[in-house]
């Protein structure tokens, strides 16, 4: 249990990792060092061994061309002492060429053809000797017409013209005795008697036979080695396998790696895919330098990786091995070691959590001075947990600091919005009486000059009429404010009405007003319109604030009041022939502040009182021309009380 608290203690954690991280990166360091040092080892051991076994190779051809050209010279200057009608000429050279055949066991097969004098009857006598699966086997009668054709047998044709020795190497031929196909290296010469070219002998020496010891010699690793031309052919294998066939064909070839290499007349070492074995191997392909060869060949030798690494193998499982037995013992050192040490450690952090979460009460404290004493020996704790009671007293004040801050901000904002909304309170019943004022105020002047001229009783009393209703407008617009302020609802006084009845009552009561600027009033307003439901007062308002701004800026012209039924609800304009807006003024007209001449809150209070009443109001203009403003009420449908 001890060991699980410590396990999961961050930490012993760390510690531990601290500890372990930098051993594992050793080990890995040093257990890549060992591979890339074997690797690149035994990567040097194959260079050597293919640069070695090549300059082998070709010692083993030149020494082969000398060898069998003076053994060859001797067997003809034999042949041609022979008395071709002696009747055992035959019998007399077959032995002969038998008995040297077993006396060298290097050789593959011996063969002359004469055709120009003939023994006895023949126009022509050849014989090969050939060793066959420890036996010699003696061939006759070869076709001259073959043995004429250039291609097929450059290696009689041209000693036969020419009257030169031919050597060729890798030369592919099949005996007809069996086993297929066979490389030798050839050597051949004309026979002449007399000054004239009778015939042609040579000797064959097989690769199998000649190579033998590079399948013998062991490197240790498993490899493979293959003698190749200049066009990929296999001519030898050290485990005789893929003999005759071409290295491009293979499976997992690569052709254009193997075709650079085999054009090159260096030395070629290449790390990439085998073509035999399908895996990444390290490859060399390593000419032949042979005086007397006629074709240029290459050692190839490959060695899959895995082989190059093998010898590291058994140090790096030694290596982890010992570093897991490592591991545990420092396990078990650090769990001794820190066990001490992380008790009183894991209670900081314990407080220290607490401290975060803003536990700052006095069972925090307490839990703190339980840690340490005068017997301590751990005093870097004991002087970390006396900090830690200071930072508590500390945060303790500085939390409460910050608390009345916050209530303080909190209370400034609280008188910031509350002076705001009285402002805009005090700008909005500023503009809402001013309209009211403004009509009480012309229609007593109005009356005040008829007393002083001839008296209308009739105007008279609708003037006096006119203020009379403006007063008691006045009157419940500061009704409505007190039970608003009252916390009583913001939709008192709302009810079905007759918006027709609405728009006549301003218009009358806005006509003076209207005349003194020279205006023509006009109404273009239905007898009867469908119900709306709304406080009335709030739509005069709106009515009254139109009027207004229509009536400030219109001289001398008309002012259109209209109303009619849609799908949507009772639709009303009302159209002036004034100075009209600006138009970048136009777009946030309906914004509070936005005006050209007035306090820029009479559109706004009208957009406000609309979308209180579910409806749409919009405006158009344009300048010294007009303005029309229209708004859209819905009315009461069935369904709705």
């Amino acid at each position: 249990m001890r060991f699980r608290s410590l396990a999961k203690n961050s930490i012993f954690v760390r510690i531990f990792i601290a500890c372990v991280v930098p051993f594992i990166c050793v080990f890995l360091i040093l257990a890549l060092a060992i591979n890339q040092v074997a690797y690149y080892t035994i990567t040097d051991v194959v260079i050597e061994t293919s640069l070695t076994f090549a300059n082998e190779i070709a010692e083993r051809i030149n020494d082969d061309h000398d060898n069998t050209r003076a053994l060859l010279e001797w067997v003809s200057d034999r042949l041609i002492t022979v008395d071709p009608s002696n009747p055992n000429a035959v019998t007399e050279i077959s032995d002969f060429l038998h008995s040297l055949l077993v006396a060298t066991p290097y050789l593959h097969c011996i063969w002359f053809v004469f055709e120009a004098d003939g023994f006895y009857e023949n126009e022509h006598l050849s014989m090969d000797f050939v060793r066959s699966d420890g036996e010699i086997i003696l061939l006759f009668d070869l076709d001259l017409d073959i043995l004429h054709d250039p291609v097929l047998a450059p290696w009689y044709v041209i000693p036969y013209n020419t009257g030169e020795v031919w050597f060729e190497t890798a030369d592919y031929y099949d005996y007809g005795i069996g086993g297929g196909h066979m490389y030798t290296d050839t050597v051949s010469m004309p026979l002449i008697r007399n000054g004239q070219t009778v015939g042609v002998a040579g000797i064959d020496t097989l690769y199998e036979n000649q190579f033998h010891f590079i399948g013998a010699t062991d490197i240790a690793y498993e490899r493979t080695l293959k003698l190749l031309t200049r066009d990929g052919e296999i001519v030898y294998s050290g485990d005789n396998t893929f003999v005759t066939e071409f290295i491009y064909d293979l499976q997992y070839a690569d052709n254009d790696i193997i075709n650079e290499a085999l054009n090159s007349d260096h030395h070629s070492i290449i790390d990439a895919v085998s073509p035999i074995y399908g895996v990444r191997s390290v490859m060399t392909f390593t000419p032949v330098y042979a005086e007397h060869a006629s074709q240029q060949l290459y050692l190839y030798i490959d060695m899959p990786a895995n082989e190059l690494l093998r010898p590291a193998s058994y140090t790096t499982q030694m290596i982890i091995i010992i570093s897991i037995a490592s591991l545990l013992v420092l396990g078990i050192l650090l769990l001794l070691i820190i066990r001490h040490t992380l008790k009183p450690v894991q209670k900081l952090t314990e407080t220290a959590n607490r401290i975060a979460d803003g536990e700052l009460d006095t069972d925090v404290a307490l839990e703190i001075e339980g840690i340490g004493g005068p017997s301590d020996s751990l005093n870097e704790i004991v002087m970390l947990s006396n900090s830690m009671k200071k930072m508590i007293d500390r945060l303790r004040h500085a939390q409460a600091l910050e608390i009345r801050e916050q209530a303080l901000v909190a209370e400034n904002d609280m008188l910031d919005r509350l002076n705001t909304m009285k402002n805009l309170f005090f700008q909005d019943m500023s503009h809402d009486f001013k309209t009211p004022l403004t009509v009480i105020s012309v229609n007593i002047l109005d009356s005040v000059h008829m007393l002083d001229y001839e008296v209308d009783f009739n105007e008279l009393r609708e003037n006096l009429n006119n203020a009379q209703s403006e007063i008691m407008r006045m009157s419940r617009m500061v009704d409505n404010t007190i039970k608003q302020a009252a916390g009583q609802g913001t939709r008192q006084g709302m009810a079905p009405l007759d918006l027709a009845i609405l728009l006549r009552e301003g218009a009358e009561t806005y006509r003076t007003l209207l005349e003194r600027n020279g205006n023509t009033l006009i109404l273009d307003i239905p007898q009867t319109l469908p119900k709306v439901y709304g406080s009335a007062d709030t739509l005069f308002l709106v009515i009254s604030n139109i009027l207004s701004n229509a009536t400030r800026h219109t001289r001398n012209g008309e002012i259109t009041i209209s109303a009619s039924s849609g799908e949507k609800g009772i639709h009303v304009s009302v159209k002036d022939t004034g100075a009209g807006i600006k138009p970048e003024l136009l777009p946030s007209v309906f914004q509070r502040g936005v005006s050209e001449s007035g306090s820029g809150l009479g559109l706004s209070i009208c957009k406000s009182a609309i979308d209180a009443h579910n409806g749409t109001i919009s405006i158009e203009s344009e300048l010294n021309k007009g303005t029309t403003v229209y708004f859209t009420i819905p009315v009461i449908t069935d369904n709705k009380s």
